[in-house]
């Protein structure tokens, strides 16, 4: 009987400390929201005359039918093969901004695919995946492979983007 009581006398403890008094809403601030319109809104009443008139006519210069977004443009796909000095294909043409994803189908030997202005350099293997979003400037960007003279003996293209 003891250790009940015990028992009892713990919990009891314990659950009055667990006990919190509820809190009145009185004192929580009003939100923005509910405020009336009346008391959010600047007095305008003694503004200089035409500076009301402006500003509450900025709506009519939004036009009725916007103009669509601009289409997003598709992403180009390019199944590439490399092999003993060569990329082919060793011309692509690629739109300003546009997602260009080149696939290595196959590859033979060793090789890196390289642009300078875009900051890659990856080696390369047959099943390499390399996508990237064409320069937004126009113009002519080469691609080549870094390994030894292999961009001298021929294996290089032309990224054009126009």
């Amino acid at each position: 009987m003891k250790r009940f009581l015990s028992f009892v006398g713990i919990f009891s403890i314990l659950g009055a400390g667990c006990y919190s008094a509820p809190i009145s809403t009185s004192s929580l601030p009003v939100p923005q929201a509910a405020l009336p319109v009346e008391s959010v809104l600047p007095d305008v009443s003694s503004a200089p005359s035409g500076l009301v008139d402006v500003a509450l006519s900025n709506t009519d210069t939004v036009p009725e039918n916007p103009a669509p977004p601009a289409p997003q443009q598709e992403a180009l796909f390019i199944s590439m093969t490399s092999g003993n000095f060569f990329f082919d294909p060793s011309a692509i043409t690629a739109s300003p901004g546009q997602t260009v994803t080149i696939s290595f189908v196959d590859s033979e030997g060793s090789h890196t695919f390289v642009i300078d202005e875009l900051g890659i350099q990856k080696d390369v293997t047959t099943g390499t995946v390399i996508t990237f979003a064409a320069p937004e400037t126009p113009g002519n960007y080469a691609y080549y492979c870094d390994t030894g003279a292999h961009r001298k003996l021929g294996m290089e293209g032309i990224l054009t983007v126009k």
